[in-house]
């Protein structure tokens, strides 16, 4: 008689065959049936890219706006706080910070074209850039920024290695597809 398996032995069990051949090197063959990808907020890694990515095209767009506004602003406010805000913002060099968001907003949109496109160099694209928002966070001690900025920096990482190793490519999208039908639906 056989022994019975409960439900999360069937789940947790991997199907796994390794073959190992005279003339070939030892390999592993996964079957190709079960899903692979990583899963990140409850979308896969893709998904995930496009909708952090399209947050921060909105963070970006918002900046580039308000510091544009505000970049020939000569009038005097009554609020003495404000007034500082505004003399410290007026000794800062408006046109560089405007710049620097400019390209966070290529950076941006070029990994959502990584992603659409299941382009890896696109995705590094916009995974140095969120890399380098979270050095610049920490070096600033501005703790909450770096978080969020390494939030937006893991799905990137971690969808350039699903394509690096096949996992996730145009042909097995289909496959490895999984929304979580809050943000978009796929």
């Amino acid at each position: 008689m056989e022994t019975p398996i409960n439900e999360f032995e069937k789940e947790s069990s991997t199907k796994l065959v390794v073959v190992d051949g005279a003339d070939v090197d030892d390999y592993v063959l996964i079957d190709k049936t079960e899903r692979r990808a990583h899963i990140c907020c409850g979308c896969d890694t893709r998904n995930a890219i496009i909708v952090v990515n399209v947050i921060s095209i909105c963070f970006y767009l918002m900046a580039i706006i308000s510091f544009s506004l505000i970049a020939n602003d000569t009038l005097n406010y009554d609020d003495d706080q404000v007034q500082n805000v505004m003399d410290t913002l007026d000794g800062t060099k408006i046109g560089l910070t405007i710049s620097i968001f400019v390209v966070g907003l290529v950076c941006n949109l070029t990994a959502i074209f990584g992603a659409v496109f299941y382009n890896r160099i696109a995705v590094t694209i916009g995974a140095l850039w969120f890399l380098s928002e979270t050095i610049r966070s920490l070096c600033f001690y501005d703790i909450y920024s770096a978080m969020m900025a390494a939030g937006f920096f893991y799905p990137h990482t971690v969808f350039f290695f699903e394509l690096k190793n096949g996992v996730m490519s145009r042909e097995n999208y289909p496959k490895e597809k999984v929304c979580c039908d809050c943000c978009c639906s796929c």
